[in-house]
């Protein structure tokens, strides 16, 4: 918390994940898909409503901006609870990645119903993604590191992402966790890394997550070009949120991030941007 508090969280996200996948796998889901989206569409809205409304209770505000239109999409409350249960912080990870990947195998088994076969780039994509899925619930407590935990009101744009855009429309966003043998310290006693991956760019886990996303879009070769929304559209998001974040870390760090820019000046891409 801004505060310098620390809230408990239980993290149980990996056993759900082993739960979801039995009990939700025997329905069919495929031939429900406009009704789960439309669903969780509703689901998300009615959520922020009810975000944004008991944010006025005396939370810890993330944005309060008097915007009514950008508070409710941003989120005002950092941290919305009832007792122990964080609602930022199960919908972060559970009911979107498992979801995406409960319509993953749905499909492989409609697929496998019409046609007797799988085929092999629907299952490396099944493969590839239920990996990314499980090693992101697998490490969960890394998820109360980043961006949308320490900084973000839980509003609109992570309610329809977590619940709707992720498990719908394929886009997640997890950790790519490197090593580093050289830090600079910085006067509010936190490293920053400028050796390795990290010192290379400076957001170098968001360039991972989209050469994933770019990988499974290949997979489905180039007789269209609707598969490579996902990637393009990704694209453009984690470039966003890279420079939202480079401009909160340069508040954060003040005269030191100037010298770690330095060390790493580029953001995204290296030796590109």
């Amino acid at each position: 918390m801004s505060t310098g508090a620390r809230l408990p969280y239980k993290l149980n996200g990996h056993l759900a994940f082993w739960v979801s996948l039995p009990c939700f796998l025997p329905f069919d889901l495929y031939d429900h898909w406009l009704e789960l989206a439309f669903a969780s569409c509703v689901v998300s809205i009615l959520l922020s409503f009810g975000l944004y409304a008991a944010s006025f209770d005396g939370g810890l505000l993330a944005s309060n901006t008097g915007n009514h239109a950008y508070d409710f999409f941003m989120g005002r409350e950092l941290n919305p609870r009832i007792g122990s249960f964080d609602f930022k912080c199960f919908c972060e990870l559970r009911p979107g990645l498992i979801g995406w990947l409960l319509l993953d195998l749905a499909c492989c088994k409609k697929r496998w119903e019409s046609q007797g076969q799988v085929g092999l780039p629907l299952m490396l994509v099944t493969l590839f993604q239920g990996i990314y899925v499980w090693d992101s619930l697998y490490h969960e407590k890394a998820i109360l590191t980043t961006m949308d935990i320490t900084t973000d009101g839980f509003g609109f744009m992570l309610a329809f992402g977590d619940l709707a855009w992720v498990p719908i429309c394929v886009l997640v966003t997890s950790s790519l966790f490197g090593h580093s043998r050289s830090r600079l310290i910085t006067r509010v006693h936190r490293w920053l890394l400028v050796f390795g991956f990290w010192g290379a760019a400076r957001k170098i886990n968001y360039t991972g997550d989209w050469l994933m996303s770019l990988a499974w879009c290949l997979l489905t070769g180039f007789t269209s070009p609707i598969p490579y929304f996902y990637s393009s559209y990704f694209l453009v998001l984690l470039i966003h949120r890279a420079i939202r974040d480079d401009h909160a870390c340069s508040i954060k760090y003040g005269d030191d991030w100037p010298k770690y820019k330095a060390h790493v000046p580029y953001l995204f891409i290296p030796y590109l941007i």
